[in-house]
């Protein structure tokens, strides 16, 4: 049994169901926001109260999807599914000459792709393991990522065309336990590090955004920079904007450079790199971003991440903290401020 997590198993619970909650099971089986069933909440006030639909429903509607701005929750229950315990998963590896096809492909397979597959499209590093031939080690490739979350021969079907598709450099499609998976990336993303996000949200995958990012991606700056597409649609999509304030539910994809490096010296050249890239997809982009994904430095893109959700929840956040006692965080202004 499982639910819906984050794509590294370090990134917290808490924050991730508030904010969202995409992950490798978000097609399958909803975000992890959409699988809150209740939450215990300690108040600006002190008060303990119990947010679900049938109790403090205004407060379980701007839990799911307002991030840290409405109170401190102590207890989430959550829905669970059954899961494997081994699901069809692994990377796709390819180099950057195959980058812009490879691509066309994935847009290709994801347009009608059933809820059992997640299929990411990151850009990284290669990375020096034996299993990869040693000239590509460091060397920026495409990288599918796949899930299969259902039955392993129909997923065997479903994911023929990525698999057939090129000269890989590795294919580590494989059954695997979920919780194997889960961890994939846990070490790409060491602590200590220095990071730097932007983020869009997508309608769709044009030419033109292909393009762009083949562009910009190679090389990537800093040893753990990542770029990648993450599908939404499925169980997501099926959700109404105005359910919860989390409202991208009819993006296409979502679109994340993250860029990480050690040594303080390049904050300027890696973080001016980030910004250039972000912008230089804006004109593919729909104008919302995720919320879990903003920089520290987005305070003025907030209201892109509620969209028109913004002022209902600006207006919940009025009721249970009026003081913006909880304002550490990407802010919700009450809605008198």
């Amino acid at each position: 049994l499982a639910t819906t997590g984050a794509t590294v198993s370090t990134v917290g619970v808490a924050g991730c169901t508030l904010g969202g909650g995409t992950g490798h099971l978000a097609r399958k089986c909803g975000l992890s926001l959409d699988n809150l069933i209740s939450a215990d909440v300690v108040t600006a006030d002190g008060t303990l109260v119990h947010a679900s639909e049938d109790q403090h429903a205004d407060l379980f509607w701007g839990l799911r999807g307002g991030g840290a701005n409405l109170g401190i929750v102590t207890s989430f229950e959550v829905e669970l599914h059954e899961v494997g315990p081994e699901v069809l998963a692994g990377q796709i590896l390819h180099p950057m000459d195959a980058a812009a096809e490879g691509l066309r492909l994935y847009r290709d397979v994801m347009a009608d792709a059933p809820d059992e597959l997640q299929a990411y499209t990151f850009f990284v590093h290669v990375p020096p393991i034996p299993a990869v031939p040693e000239e590509y080690h460091g060397q920026t490739a495409l990288d599918f990522v796949v899930t299969y979350a259902g039955d392993q021969a129909t997923g065997e079907e479903v994911l023929r065309p990525l698999r057939e598709f090129g000269d890989p450099i590795l294919d580590g499609v494989r059954p695997q336990p979920y919780t194997a998976l889960q961890q994939t990336f846990d070490e790409g993303v060491p602590k200590g590090q220095r990071w730097y996000s932007k983020a869009h949200y997508l309608d769709a995958l044009s030419d033109a955004a292909i393009d762009t990012v083949v562009e910009h991606v190679d090389p990537l700056p800093g040893p753990f920079s990542m770029v990648y597409f993450e599908p939404m649609g499925g169980a997501i999509g099926r959700v109404d904007p105005t359910a919860t304030a989390f409202p991208h539910r009819e993006a296409a994809y979502g679109f994340h450079i993250l860029t990480g490096w050690p040594d303080a010296d390049q904050d300027a050249e890696i973080m001016d790199w980030t910004r250039d890239f972000h912008a230089a997809m804006a004109p593919y982009a729909n104008g919302g971003v995720y919320v879990n994904l903003l920089g520290a430095d987005e305070a003025d893109r907030v209201p892109s991440a509620y969209g028109p959700n913004y002022d209902r929840l600006a207006r919940i956040k009025e009721r249970y903290d009026p003081d913006n006692l909880f304002r550490q965080n990407h802010n919700v202004e009450p809605a008198t401020a």
